[in-house]
């Protein structure tokens, strides 16, 4: 009976390296890039959905719905984790329809914080010790040498945008204490992003005045460099 045992290092289970298997997942592999577009697709399609509901006058509990779909369809195709996401999206469907607004406005929230956190978190990590700024070290990923004062104003630049992300964090808090009604939703529906934009262009304009004699990234290299790194 010893003989005709295989130990688990020999064995070779012949349903996953079958020729069939084999060629299952050469073929998802292939569609694999599709499915990473057709993800970014319904993401930016639940950031236009609900705007084009509101103004088309549809039910929020309609309205809530796409968006679900959109946003877990999005994660799903994108991390290819369908196991995980479509139960989730899935047990979102019964709240949705019962209470569209509520969570609307959780999903709102969470996607703001989400999205200024993990730069938040990133850039104030780089300022900590025996750390080298972020945006100093994506400096140093495009030139070959760094004069002083470029390593003074990156490193100026990094503390800058950790601020930037922590007040924009606190933004609909603050606002919704000692702003006008309804201004805490300012921030959430697009003004932090059209804040951050302003002064891209303008930290630009103020990098090119300030640092002369060097051949200066573009905002895009920028913005490719730390999609990178995160």
């Amino acid at each position: 009976i010893h003989g005709t045992l295989m130990s688990d290092e020999k064995f070779v289970s012949p349903v996953s390296h079958s020729p069939a298997h084999a060629k299952r997942a050469k073929g998802f592999l292939a569609i694999t890039p599709l499915l990473h577009k057709a993800g970014l697709a319904l993401l930016v399609c639940s950031f236009i959905v609900p705007r084009l509901g509101t103004l088309c006058g549809l039910p929020p509990h309609y309205t809530t719905l796409t968006l679900l779909f959109c946003q877990g369809g999005g994660v799903t195709l994108l991390t290819q984790k369908f196991r995980l996401w479509v139960p989730i999206t899935a047990a979102t469907l019964l709240p949705a329809w019962y209470w569209p607004t509520t969570l609307r406005l959780i999903d709102v929230c969470g996607l703001y914080t989400l999205a200024l956190a993990t730069p938040a978190w990133v850039f104030i990590c780089s300022l900590l010790p025996k750390k080298e700024a972020l945006i100093t070290k994506f400096a140093r990923q495009i030139h070959d040498g760094l004069r002083p004062d470029i390593m003074r104003y990156t490193y100026c630049l990094t503390w800058f945008w950790s601020l930037f992300f922590v007040l924009a964090l606190l933004a609909p808090l603050i606002l919704w204490q000692y702003g006008p009604h309804g201004a805490w939703q300012w921030p959430l529906n697009g003004g932090t992003f059209a804040l951050a934009v302003i002064c891209g262009v303008l930290e630009y304009g103020l990098r090119c005045l300030v640092i002369r004699n060097f051949k200066h990234a573009s905002l895009r290299t920028s913005i490719d460099l730390f999609r990178k790194q995160t």
